[in-house]
């Protein structure tokens, strides 16, 4: 029983050490909270917005502007 409260108390002081260690090193996003504002820009008169799709294994392409088909 004494073994295992002493191993116990080490893992709870490496623990709160290593958090404090990590508390310091945190960056603040310089970005605003929220999302960002959605901008469509159109280049060109003849083109067409192409939506966004899921591809191979789950991976999302965006949409974007590109020439009519």
């Amino acid at each position: 029983m004494p073994h295992t409260l002493g191993r116990r108390l080490r893992l709870a002081a490496v623990s709160v050490g290593s958090a404090a260690a990590l508390a310091g090193c945190y960056v603040v996003p310089a970005a605003p909270p929220g999302p960002p504002p959605a901008v469509l820009v159109r280049p060109a008169p003849a083109a067409c917005w192409h939506p966004g799709w899921w591809g191979r294994w789950g991976r999302w392409h965006p949409g974007h502007w590109g020439a009519c088909r």
